[in-house]
C-alpha cells in the first residue's frame, strides 16, 4: 500500500467532526484490520506509529485533526481547523510559561542568560531579544 492509499484509507476510516473523534488506539485497530503490511509487524500498529501516520497525513494536506484531549477525526470544515489551531496555540503558551518558570526568568540563550523584562515575561517569551531565539536555534541545530 502506498502512502497515498494509506492517507485515503485514513480518510475513509476516520469519522468527520470533533464530536465523533476516536482514540489513537481505535484508529490503530482500524488500520490494523486493513492491509498495511509494510508498516506492521503485528496485527496492529503501535500508537507511536499511528501518531507518525497522522502527522504524515497532515503534512500531505489531509485534514486529519488530533487532540490529546479529544482523539482523532477528519475536519468538518475550516471552523474546526481554526478551533484546533487555537487550542494548540494555548498549549504552546502554557508550555512557554512553564519553560519560563523553569528557566528562572532569564534569557534562554545559554551565552546570554540576561533577566527577562516584565513585558517579555507577560508575553511568555523565553529570549531577551528576537535575535537570541534564532541564535539558540542555530546552536541547537549544530549540536
Amino acid at each position: 500500500m502506498t502512502r497515498d492509499n494509506l492517507h485515503a484509507t485514513m480518510e475513509a476510516l476516520l469519522p468527520v467532526g470533533r464530536a465523533n473523534a476516536i482514540s489513537v488506539a481505535q484508529l490503530g485497530e482500524l488500520l490494523g484490520s486493513k492491509s498495511i503490511h509494510y508498516l506492521l509487524e503485528g496485527s496492529r500498529p503501535a500508537s507511536s506509529t499511528v501518531r507518525r501516520l497522522i502527522h504524515a497525513a497532515q503534512e500531505a494536506g489531509v485534514q486529519v485533526l488530533s487532540s490529546p484531549r479529544v482523539g482523532v477525526w477528519m475536519a468538518a470544515g475550516d471552523a474546526e481547523v481554526l478551533e484546533l489551531v487555537e487550542e494548540l496555540r494555548e498549549t504552546v503558551r502554557a508550555l512557554e510559561r512553564r519553560m519560563q518558570v523553569i528557566n528562572g526568568g532569564r534569557c534562554a540563550l545559554i551565552t546570554c542568560r540576561a533577566e527577562l523584562s516584565g513585558k517579555i515575561k507577560r508575553r511568555g517569551g523565553l529570549y531577551c531579544m528576537p535575535g537570541h531565539r534564532y541564535q539558540a536555534a542555530v546552536l541547537r541545530g549544530s549540536s
